[in-house]
């Protein structure tokens, strides 16, 4: 009798945990999601760097070099035939490229920079640094797209000197251009820094030997992602190929009359010898330095690291060493800031500098007649006679005193 009873109430609690689960699992698989793995970050520059400098950051180097970002996704279970799986970008957060109008229009802000079939639930995207640094779409919608970034881009002056913000957003794009129903989008945040600070100003030169002791009075470039500065060098007369100092240096000299004076207290420009200061010299529209000509240091322009000459660390550093020069010679030395991400900045003035033997307190000592060396308490193999003489009465006074220390007890 109490089988029956029970039998039936076992049944209708599962029919209805039946009804009641149905929709819960049918909620679950109606959740098409992507998702990003950002450890899966793949790059054609090896080894990536420090996490101190933007290891998925792209850099000027990144962009001229054509470097490529891969990422993996993750897509739910569930198919995707019939749609594409694209990538854009957009300048800092807050925008949303999912909305078409983000995407196709006069007031779109993003553009294009990955587009392909989907296959399989982990799908890899792979980005050139030069599509993304392009912003192609923005300037012209008819060019963007894979493949549209050139090695132009890497210069575009629109960007600034800071680290720009950068969201890409990965969506699964239907016939229609809009996201394919039922699915979300993801997003990855990069950076596109490709332009080096600002160089320092009021640069002067200080002799060294083999070196040039460089200061300055501040920078432009407060503010900005600046990881230290860069020297360049170039031998007072050089030329780079196809250019002559002709013209320049008489236009430097022109322009330059009534400051030239700050660097007359020494040979080419250079530094004071007695002070371990000198001027600048005047510089002319050419950015030719009278005292110290060369085409090879154009101030405003990206330096030739083939002349680097020395660098410091540290955005407050208020100077530092050109060093591997010659004494005697006249250079030409520049200035240019360096970033974070390894971004070197256009160079500065260019001031005159010219290395020359310096001689220290034991130099000094040694050229004046002094024997001693080779540490405080040491003597040289042949002593002085001065010295001589003096160890000489320093026995005698020991002795005296000894032999008058036992009367002194009594």
């Amino acid at each position: 009798m109490l089988a029956e009873p029970l039998a039936r109430a076992l049944f209708a609690f599962l029919a209805l945990a039946a009804v009641v689960g149905h929709p819960i699992a049918a909620s679950a698989q109606t959740s098409e999601t992507i998702t990003v793995i950002p450890e899966s970050l793949d790059r054609d520059t090896e080894p990536f760097r420090p996490e101190t400098q933007g290891p998925n950051w792209i850099s000027h180097a990144d962009c001229v070099a054509d470097d490529h970002l891969r990422l993996t996704l993750k897509f739910s279970n569930v198919t995707t035939g019939g749609v594409l799986l694209e990538a854009w970008a957009a300048v800092g957060t807050t925008v949303d490229c999912s909305a078409l109008d983000q995407r196709d229009g006069p007031s779109s802000q993003c553009w294009q920079v990955f587009q392909g079939t989907p296959s399989g639930q982990a799908p890899q995207v792979d980005m050139r640094a030069q599509d993304i640094v392009a912003k192609n779409h923005l300037r012209d919608p008819g060019a963007s797209g894979m493949g549209s970034g050139t090695l132009a881009d890497c210069e575009e002056g629109s960007w600034p000197r800071e680290a720009t913000d950068i969201t890409i957003h990965f969506m699964l794009i239907d016939a229609g251009g809009g996201v394919a129903s039922g699915w979300g989008t993801a997003t990855y945040q990069t950076k596109v820094d490709i332009h080096g600070p600002l160089p320092p100003a009021g640069i002067t030169a200080g002799v060294g030997e083999d070196s040039v002791v460089l200061k300055w009075a501040g920078s432009d470039a407060v503010g900005q992602d600046v990881a230290g500065y860069n020297f360049y060098c170039a031998p007072s007369g050089s030329v780079a190929p196809g250019t002559t100092l002709d013209g320049g240096t008489q236009a430097g000299v022109e322009a330059g009359v009534s400051d030239a004076s700050a660097g007359s207290t020494a040979t080419e420009g250079g530094a004071d010898a007695a002070t371990g200061t000198g001027g600048t010299g005047g510089t002319g529209d050419s950015g030719i330095n009278p005292n110290c000509p060369t085409t090879l240091l154009v101030p405003g322009e990206l330096p030739d690291e083939s002349l680097a000459c020395g660098n410091v660390t540290g955005q407050f550093i208020p100077g530092g060493t050109a060093t591997g020069l010659t004494n005697g010679t006249s250079y030409a030395i520049a200035v240019s800031g360096r970033d974070a991400v390894g971004n070197i900045g256009p160079l500065s003035e260019v001031v005159c500098g010219q290395p020359q033997p310096v001689e220290d307190f034991f130099e000094r000592y040694r050229a004046a007649g002094g024997k001693g060396g080779g540490g405080f308490c040491a003597f040289g193999a042949r002593p002085a006679r001065g010295a001589a003489l003096l160890l000489v009465g320093a026995g005698l006074a020991l002795a005296l005193r000894r032999r008058r220390w036992p009367s002194a007890v009594r």
